[in-house]
């Protein structure tokens, strides 16, 4: 029977174990780069089309998207890793981790700014219920589709970046529309780098997760 696999004894290998340690400790770092270098990439792009900003503005906006970071990503990976253990509904974490994110982020940027004595006026947006329903299901299908990707033999970052951009597209595009619905005060330059942060961070959070389990796996052998 062992012919049948073309004397390839690799094709039955077991893929090496994952140093948990390791593993947490890198996702928790590369999620917090990832949140770093999304807001540098949104300010610069304000920047280029000639909208600045503060030192205090940047200051809330970045705990904000650190924290949603941070969180998203970090509870997306451990599921992801729990699944793998036996454990089928790790797999389903994104659907609670996401709303929570979305809430702890939301808080934090409300509390920084409030300490900074930034003022809170700002234009309408959609309920903020309604957009942590809509991230919970984004990063629970993102998190179902990564746990399909895991399980091919020859998985690649490719495809995480694939699925991340492909949920970030339809999932950032319902999140414009919704915007542009509500947000009558939201400028141009606004959307843009809103549309921009819909698109690019699913893809920036599936590459943390490959990261972090492939460096993990590293440590381990």
């Amino acid at each position: 029977m062992g012919a049948t696999n073309g004397g390839h004894p690799a094709a039955t290998a077991k893929a090496p174990a994952l140093d948990l340690r390791a593993f947490l400790l890198h996702v928790a770092w590369l999620s917090i780069l990832l949140g770093l270098t999304m807001e540098v990439i949104l300010l610069v792009l304000a920047a280029a089309f000639g909208e600045g900003t503060t030192a205090r503005s940047f200051a809330v906006k970045l705990v904000q998207q650190i924290a949603w970071s941070f969180f998203v990503c970090t509870g997306l990976a451990v599921g992801l890793a729990v699944a793998k253990t036996g454990i089928p509904a790790g797999k389903f974490t994104g659907f609670f981790i996401a709303p929570a994110a979305f809430a702890v982020a939301r808080t934090l940027h409300k509390s920084v700014a409030q300490a900074l004595a930034i003022a809170s006026a700002v234009p309408a947006t959609p309920s903020p219920f309604l957009l942590a329903a809509v991230k919970g299901i984004e990063y629970g299908i993102l998190g179902l589709a990564i746990a399909r990707i895991q399980k091919w033999e020859h998985g690649r970052i490719s495809h995480y970046v694939a699925t991340g951009f492909l949920v970030g597209l339809v999932f950032g595009g319902f999140v414009l529309v919704l915007i542009l619905q509500t947000a009558e005060g939201m400028s141009a330059i606004d959307l843009f780098t809103r549309g921009v942060n819909e698109l690019v961070f699913p893809v920036g959070c599936s590459v943390v997760v490959y990261a972090a389990e492939a460096l993990g796996r590293r440590a381990a052998r």
